[in-house]
């Protein structure tokens, strides 16, 4: 068994959840720009009423499950580059990458009034897998 790599598993955490964020950001601006399109009373709204406005569509659910979708793959590509910046070690390292991530997230869960325990869950409980399945990807 290899040595575990921390460098490599600080990497891989770095730029996966540094995706997941600049992902999700992205779907964000994208999902706010088609709201205000679509709604042209916001202008009449006060700061409360246009934040819950907002909020009630970003906890679609169609939504939500597209950046659980995102953030998997997002950890599957960070356990493929834990692996190689560890030079195709042991699959460890991306296990331990994945298992900071969902900790991470989970200790991010309560101050996050979008996603719900659902989906926090099911990354919890896939995204160590993914994250091993982009290291054995790397191994190949």
């Amino acid at each position: 068994m290899d040595a575990i790599d921390i460098s490599a598993i600080l990497w891989g955490l770095g730029l996966g959840l540094g995706l997941s964020f600049v992902i999700g950001m992205v779907l964000a601006i994208i999902t706010g720009v088609g709201i205000a399109a679509q709604d042209e009373r916001l202008d009449d709204m006060d700061e409360d009423e246009f934040a819950r406005h907002y909020l009630e569509h970003f906890t679609d659910t169609q939504f939500l499950l597209g950046l659980v979708i995102i953030s998997l793959l997002v950890n599957a590509l960070a356990g493929y580059l834990t692996a190689r910046l560890a030079d195709a070690a042991d699959y460890l390292n991306a296990g331990i990458m994945g298992a900071l991530a969902v900790l991470l997230s989970l200790a991010l869960e309560k101050r996050n009034p979008v996603m719900p325990a659902w989906g926090l869950w099911l990354w919890a409980l896939l995204g160590v897998p993914f994250a091993l399945l982009g290291a054995w990807i790397a191994n190949q």
